[in-house]
């Protein structure tokens, strides 16, 4: 029932997030990949703060995105919850297999997102977020951790496409949903943890 009344408030944003929790698993496992195009110059990276947990933890993530050519505006940067995610946090196991996305939408309300959504990033400089996340349907074994950026983390902001006023800002917005680009972009370094009973 639940479900139902999220699909009809928030039919495109559920729909998305939908499609895109199954898109990971199309990404096999690979080392380590920056960005480099289309004026692009920049790389990601992850670290956890204790490589060796029980099932009962919470793994400690951090993530940062560095800017090292020029000025752009990236989708996303901060992983605001509320708005589909720029990159899925891809676990594998000991066999280099998916296993799953711990950034995954499961449950729970989004927004479509607004031109504000896009971060400028100066040359040189670099965002980042620490994420405090379950691991409960993890069973015990080692396993490797990598970020996963998608296209649509690079896509135009909206509020800056020609000609732009209140109403083609939206237009923009919706435009960007309705085509959102999951193939994947790059990657970042790959960390290994350990999970036990």
């Amino acid at each position: 029932m639940i479900r139902v009344t999220l699909l009809l408030l928030f039919n495109a944003v559920c729909l998305v997030s939908v499609t895109w929790a199954g898109d990971i698993e199309s990404f096999p496992y690979s080392e380590k990949r920056d960005l480099n195009s289309n004026g692009h110059r920049c790389y990601a990276t992850v670290a956890i703060e204790n490589p060796r947990l029980s099932v009962k933890e919470s793994l400690s993530v951090t993530y940062r995105f560095y800017n090292t050519s020029g000025n752009g505006f990236y989708y996303n940067p901060f992983f605001e919850s509320l708005f589909p995610l720029p990159a899925q946090l891809a676990v594998y196991d000991t066999n280099k297999k998916f296993v799953c996305d711990l950034l995954e939408f499961k449950m729970g309300s989004r927004c479509l997102p607004s031109a504000s959504v896009w971060t400028h990033i100066p040359n040189k400089c670099y965002v980042g977020k620490d994420f405090s996340l379950g691991i409960q349907e993890l069973p015990p074994g080692e396993y490797y951790l990598q970020m996963i950026f998608i296209v649509a983390f690079v896509s135009s902001n909206p509020q800056h496409q020609e000609n732009s006023s209140a109403q083609s800002v939206e237009f923009w917005v919706k435009a960007f949903m309705r085509s959102l680009d999951r193939r994947e972009l790059f990657r970042s370094n790959i960390v290994k943890f350990t999970v036990t009973e």
